[in-house]
């Protein structure tokens, strides 16, 4: 089904109907409550219950990967450094391995690191689900 199709039927108008009804034409996003997974969140996009969701971008490369009908946008909006840096696992207690990886990360330019992560998200190994 097109998107314009999905758009004017007729379900899609009288569900739209309701919202605007139900939040008295209040403007900006509806919110909805949180999904559970990121699968659930796949289901609901690909049935046309949402239309859209927020993610990682690694997150976001792997739905495409395997939903062919799906795409993803880098939205415009601000977020803080703590909501958008990178975390590494170290066991306790190695200052100077915490040191020489902090100097790798920062010689890394923001390019650079989505490269490396959407191949890292793409060359994962399937799950047997």
């Amino acid at each position: 089904m097109e998107l314009i199709d999905r758009i004017l039927d007729d379900d899609n108008i009288n569900a739209a109907i309701h919202a605007v009804q139900s939040n008295k034409g209040a403007p900006g996003i509806d919110k909805m409550p949180a999904m559970e997974t990121f699968p659930a969140m796949i289901t609901a996009l690909s049935s046309g219950a949402i239309d859209g969701y927020i993610s990682e971008r690694p997150g976001a490369v792997s739905a495409c990967a395997s939903n062919a009908d799906l795409t993803f946008v880098t939205p415009g909006f601000v977020a803080s450094e703590e909501d958008t840096s990178i975390a590494v696992a170290l066991k306790q207690g190695q200052p100077e391995l915490i040191e020489q990886i902090n100097g790798i990360l920062a010689g890394i330019d923001t390019d650079a690191r989505n490269e490396l992560m959407d191949n890292a998200v793409l060359n994962q190994p399937v799950s047997a689900e």
